[in-house]
């Protein structure tokens, strides 16, 4: 089972939550789930895709800084 910050599992956290809103913020969280249905699925991809563009920034920042260096490396005068 998930769990958040704390250690506390997320359904425990959830029943907490959901115990403490009144009649009429339970509603309001129905209509909005029923209107703006989340798609898990949809929302896990889209994620995961930034976390791989993210990645592949990061790679090719670092071999970019590599040809920078050895270019550097190969004739100072061209970094001035």
């Amino acid at each position: 089972m998930p769990q958040v910050a704390g250690g506390a599992k997320a359904q425990d956290v959830l029943a907490r939550l959901d115990a403490s809103l009144k009649a009429i913020e339970k509603y309001a969280v129905r209509l909005v789930e029923e209107l703006e249905p989340v798609d898990v699925n949809a929302t896990a991809a889209a994620a995961i895709a930034d976390i791989n563009d993210s990645e592949w920034d990061a790679e090719e920042m670092a071999a970019r800084k590599e040809e920078a260096e050895a270019a550097a490396d190969e004739d100072p005068e061209d970094c001035l």
